[in-house]
């Protein structure tokens, strides 16, 4: 997969103009972070990257490239127990043993049978970053991915994700300076709340 080039994007919904001649380039590879404040734009540039927005001007995503997302919300089937959930979007590929393994990354390995609707708000947070980060995907996009977090859980999928997503390609949000100045190795500015490197 090469980079994506974003040329000349425009976006606007009724009377309010999100984007105006946008141009960036997202690196291959690498973690990509979206830096802006609240209403800037960046759920709505992934979710033009997602084709889920229309818009005017140039984006150049490969062909065929596979996306895995983790939403601001947990998107869960809340009647399926968390290996279901996790087995669901990689059907057969992982038996139970390695979902524990992968449970216990995030400290959830005592709860592999639990159904979703049981679960804290935190405890479904991770489960939805452990099912994108399992997929074998192109491109990984996290839209405040660590929100609701305590500190410890925090630190721990903060852990995985380095661990999981180490030259991998990621495009991710986040209002958290210190998150963003450990694990971006990429900027782009969608409003001027720069992070100094």
């Amino acid at each position: 997969m090469d980079n994506i080039t974003i040329k000349n994007l425009n976006k606007r919904y009724k009377d309010k103009l999100v984007f105006n001649d946008f141009s960036t380039k997202v690196l291959k590879g690498k973690k990509n972070f979206l830096i802006g404040v609240s209403g800037s734009g960046k759920t709505t540039l992934i979710r033009i990257l997602l084709g889920l927005e229309d818009y005017q001007g140039d984006i150049n995503i490969e062909t065929g490239s596979k996306f895995s997302v983790v939403f601001q919300e947990d998107r869960l089937l809340e009647n399926l127990s968390i290996y279901d959930n996790l087995d669901l979007v990689n059907p057969g590929k992982y038996d139970r043993e390695t979902i524990k393994d992968e449970l216990f990354s995030i400290g959830l390995e005592n709860l592999i049978d639990k159904k979703v609707r049981e679960l804290s708000g935190g405890m479904k947070r991770r489960v939805s970053i452990l099912r994108a980060l399992l997929v074998d995907s192109d491109i990984y996009v996290l839209d405040e991915p660590f929100k609701e977090l305590d500190a410890d859980s925090y630190r721990l999928c903060v852990e995985y994700f380095k661990q999981k997503m180490n030259g991998k390609t990621v495009i991710m949000t986040s209002h958290n300076k210190d998150e963003v100045l450990e694990l971006s190795e990429n900027n782009i500015i969608i409003s001027k709340l720069e992070y100094e490197r």
